[in-house]
């Protein structure tokens, strides 16, 4: 087998090809891995989220499984897309928009079911986005204090709030 007869060096260009494969620089395999792994956690929204439980037990269900899932791992990243997206937002195009595209698939997601369920799409996608900032928020302050009392909280505050835009 040859090497391809180049004088660049690998990694100095966005692609290059070594051994007959096309290799990524880094943030594009980071991005690509933040992609996988957004569409993951988009079919756990579709899960919890079906069309046969209401949004309010769903919401509710959401995030005591979050915190159960937070205690059992203790405490471990509950969302590393979030982690991600915060130390690379400002450094990392390639990364900011794969992670801005996995979270905007989850609010698309939760703001369809929310339509479904009866709500105007406009109050659906402030709502949908604040169940996305209740949730990450809330695993922010429940790692750092290594409390799920956090997450119940915002649970909870998420589902008062589903609740009165379905007129509950």
């Amino acid at each position: 087998m040859r090497l391809p007869n180049t004088t660049r060096p690998p990694g100095r260009s966005t692609r290059h090809q070594v051994l007959g494969r096309t290799e990524r620089r880094p943030e594009e395999l980071g991005a690509a891995t933040i992609r996988s792994a957004g569409a993951g956690y988009r079919e756990l929204v579709e899960a919890v989220y079906n069309d046969t439980t209401d949004v309010v037990t769903a919401t509710s269900s959401f995030f005591d499984g979050a915190a159960d899932l937070l205690e059992r791992t203790d405490f471990a990243d509950a969302c590393p897309i979030a982690t991600v997206a915060l130390e690379i937002a400002s450094t990392s195009e390639v990364m900011r928009e794969a992670a801005a595209e996995a979270f905007e698939s989850w609010l698309t997601v939760l703001q369809k079911r929310l339509v479904d369920a009866g709500i105007d799409s406009t109050r659906a996608h402030e709502l949908a986005v604040e169940a996305f900032c209740a949730i990450e928020g809330a695993f922010i302050l429940a790692r750092a204090t290594r409390s799920t009392e956090p997450v119940r909280l915002a649970g909870h505050a998420t589902a008062t709030a589903f609740a009165a835009a379905l007129g509950e």
